[in-house]
């Protein structure tokens, strides 16, 4: 059986991000208890990185003002969602600036529901 890779993921527009290094370009799809991002770093090599939920900690939502380059398109709100993810064993803060932060939030916060569920229905068979 073979499968098809991000299946059933949304996908977010082009945004940036801070991981593994501030400037990075990336292409981040949201599913089955992760992140998963594509990540372009600033020297164009390609990197793809996962962070599951299992290892967040806490995220947060923040508008940070119009976004002037889209000012006269009536559109253009900057924002970012910030995570705090366990590596190895530390703590470290992750962001990802995207108009759609609040979409990303609602997604791990249903990712979050769905996984306190998984043992309560373990239970009941």
């Amino acid at each position: 059986m073979q499968e098809v890779k991000h299946y059933g993921y949304l996908q977010l527009s082009p945004c940036t991000c801070d991981y593994p290094e501030p400037g990075c370009t990336a292409l981040v799809c949201v599913g089955n208890g992760e992140i998963s991002c594509h990540i372009t770093l600033p020297s164009n090599e390609a990197e793809e990185v996962c962070f599951t939920i299992n290892r967040m900690r806490c995220w947060q939502v923040t508008f940070l003002g119009p976004n002037l380059e889209e000012e006269g398109h009536g559109k253009g709100q900057k924002l970012e969602l910030k995570f705090e993810y366990s590596e190895l064993d530390s703590w470290r803060w992750i962001t990802i600036y995207t108009e759609q932060a609040f979409l990303l939030s609602s997604c791990l916060r249903k990712s979050c529901s769905e996984q306190l569920m998984m043992p309560a229905k373990g239970d009941l068979e």
